[in-house]
């Protein structure tokens, strides 16, 4: 339940990151399984056709090409002669999913906004790297790409899909989340930020992103009133996905036993992450974001 009826995020996210800011963020990259090589000076490293570890994505046939590395599926299917491209060795691949139910809209749209900001810095740390990076919005149960990004200077791009997205409609973390697992084309690093209010619960969601994923990474965004609590006297509750109103008097105990258990929620969600071996942060929206990063790297979610 929110206090106070959803706002979307009308704020225009013109530059996510300013550019000192990004130079200083541009080492920070996720925290990896074992070790991935990676060039840590951002070279462009060329997706190698017909070879390489994992499937990447198509390009158009160029005469020249040779015929043996068409992908003939995809000519039945389409009528156009496709080459399938690989990843070459040392080079991770990463899949943000950010979450875009209304929840995420409440407080003028601060978490949203913490989310996409979080997203920049992670995009453009991965694409220093030579990472690639793909981008997805899930939304009422459907997760929904961006194109695949490889190259620092593809980042104002991922930016731009970051700055379009608008949170609305209901939560359904375990079907978006299905949705991604079934259109995943190889293993991944995977990284979920969400707000986690989901009534059918975010344990579901999380198993089936770890399944596909090399290693799954939680990102939780807070609201600077969710630690708050409630505002005491007579209020009109409203669910920010479904509109529900709900009239209530707030007094001191309820506002206690509302904290309460909110605060025992968050420690079983703690313990739920850590005892599965799954890096979690949880952030909030009312810190500035850099004190989001240093959270994030204590909490082992990213590295320098």
């Amino acid at each position: 339940m929110a206090v106070t009826t959803p706002t979307l995020n009308t704020t225009p996210l013109d530059d996510p990151l300013d550019a000192a800011f990004l130079k200083r963020m541009g080492r920070l990259h996720l925290a990896q399984p074992g070790h991935v090589a990676s060039d840590f000076r951002g070279r462009r490293r060329a997706l190698g056709v017909g070879h390489g570890v994992d499937f990447a994505d198509h390009r158009p046939y160029q005469r020249g090409d040779e015929l043996r590395h068409v992908d003939w599926k995809a000519y039945a299917r389409s009528g156009r002669m496709l080459l399938r491209r690989f990843e070459p060795q040392g080079r991770a691949r990463i899949a943000i999913l950010v979450d875009g139910s209304a929840s995420m809209a409440i407080d003028q749209g601060s978490k949203l906004r913490l989310a996409q900001r979080v997203a920049a810095t992670l995009t453009h740390g991965a694409l220093q790297r030579g990472d690639q990076v793909t981008l997805w919005m899930l939304h009422e149960g459907t997760a929904t790409p961006s194109p695949s990004f490889h190259t620092p200077a593809q980042r104002h791009d991922a930016f731009e899909f970051l700055r379009d997205l608008r949170a609305a409609g209901g939560t359904n973390l375990a079907g978006a989340a299905h949705d991604f697992a079934t259109r995943q084309a190889s293993r991944s690093l995977t990284v979920l930020i969400s707000d986690l209010v989901d009534a059918t619960g975010y344990r579901t969601a999380v198993q089936q992103l770890k399944t596909v994923s090399q290693q799954c990474h939680v990102i939780q965004v807070c609201a600077a009133h969710e630690d708050a609590g409630l505002d005491l006297g007579a209020v009109e509750l409203v669910d920010s996905e479904d509109g529900n109103r709900l009239q209530a008097v707030i007094t001191p105990h309820v506002n206690a036993r509302y904290r309460e258990t909110y605060q025992q929620e968050q420690l079983h969600m703690v313990h739920h992450f850590r005892s599965r071996g799954i890096p979690y942060a949880r952030l909030s929206a009312a810190e500035p974001i850099e004190r989001a990063i240093v959270a994030l790297r204590r909490a082992r979610v990213v590295e320098a």
